[in-house]
């Protein structure tokens, strides 16, 4: 998708899958095992900035697309796409077929119904936040 998604400048980037590690501490060391060197970090997300700070890198938010002042992001097109609402007109049309052809927006729409607490019974919920309230206070 993100071939489709920026088109002809696709030949002049170099992707690299990064399988996830969960241990913060190891993280940044194994991507910097996984990719050329670099020397700036692009990324809005606020766990990932402060780990890459924290090793010294500097880091710069990426400007978000805005379409008639509207701040384009994948959670703002997953909702839109929850609420049948036409997400299409904020992605790149091959970007759009792609996700017809996957089958991606019956997949999101599932993905939405099937949260963490829509999976918990109300007894289960219950007894979750009794714990919590324990463990709390």
């Amino acid at each position: 998708m993100i071939r489709l998604a920026i088109g002809e400048l696709y030949s002049k980037v170099y992707i690299i899958p990064i399988e996830n590690i969960s241990n913060n501490n190891l993280w940044i060391p194994h991507i910097l095992s996984l990719v050329p060197p670099f020397d700036v970090v692009y990324a809005n997300n606020k766990l990932v900035e402060l780990l890459f700070k924290f090793h010294n890198f500097r880091v710069e938010n990426i400007l978000w697309q805005k379409i008639d002042g509207i701040k384009i992001s994948s959670r703002m097109i997953r909702r839109l796409i929850v609420e049948e609402k036409n997400w299409k007109l904020y992605v790149p049309e091959q970007v759009a077929e792609y996700v017809e052809k996957i089958n991606g927006v019956e997949r999101i729409k599932i993905l939405e119904k099937t949260s963490v607490f829509e999976c918990l019974s109300r007894a289960n919920l219950r007894f979750l936040l009794q714990l919590l309230s324990l463990l709390l206070f």
